[in-house]
């Protein structure tokens, strides 16, 4: 599933894609094809295979690495409350997201810095109701966390309040030089055999 060298586009229905380009869901390929004509860096996070893509301004993948995702499966707004202990309504609501560094300064020293709000592309303040953000894996639970990203199974990788957890040595490596604020992050529907929301293909 993660590869380990940047990948050489290919040919696809005469647009170039990255080889990477098969591996993504219906919605994912959407996506992508929707991003590389922006001719910047972006992310795109796969819901059903917990897979976060990080691709250059070309469109070739840098890198791919397995995540941990909201709690709950589905599509549906996400609900849960990051001050309670447990996990309620907590989905990673699908969408595309300008990342941002609008983080609550109590946040910022529990992630040291590694953290970017997902703010909606369309809405910008909807981020501040969805609780939504990229970071790395949630300290209060590190062990029991990264056991479940480096699990050979995506079964255990549904554990969050809703935000996308990356391991730290991923965060360093591929988000802080790659993606920051104003890079586009899309997360794709659960099913991806459901309608595709029209904005990505705008």
């Amino acid at each position: 599933m993660v590869s380990n060298k940047t990948s050489a586009l290919k040919v696809n229905n005469e647009i170039k894609v990255d080889k990477s380009y098969d591996k993504l869901t219906q919605t994912g390929k959407i996506a992508y094809l929707s991003e590389i004509k922006n001719k910047k860096a972006f992310m795109i996070v796969d819901k059903p295979t917990a897979t976060a893509y990080v691709y250059n301004e070309k469109g070739v993948l840098i890198k791919d690495f397995v995540v941990l995702l909201g709690k709950n499966i589905g599509d549906a707004i996400n609900k849960a409350d990051p001050e309670s202990h447990i996990a309620v309504d907590a989905y990673t609501t699908p969408g595309r997201y300008i990342l941002s560094t609008n983080i609550h300064p109590s946040d910022q020293v529990t992630y040291r810095g590694k953290m970017l709000a997902m703010e909606d592309s369309d809405t910008p303040n909807l981020n501040l109701s969805l609780n939504l953000a990229l970071h790395i894996v949630y300290p209060g639970e590190l062990v029991k966390r990264t056991k479940a990203i480096n699990s050979p199974t995506i079964k255990d990788n549904r554990q969050s309040w809703g935000c996308v957890n990356i391991s730290e040595e991923n965060y360093d490596k591929y988000i802080t030089p790659n993606v920051g604020k104003g890079s586009v992050l899309i997360v794709t529907e659960e099913d991806n055999l459901s309608a595709v929301d029209l904005k990505l293909v705008s």
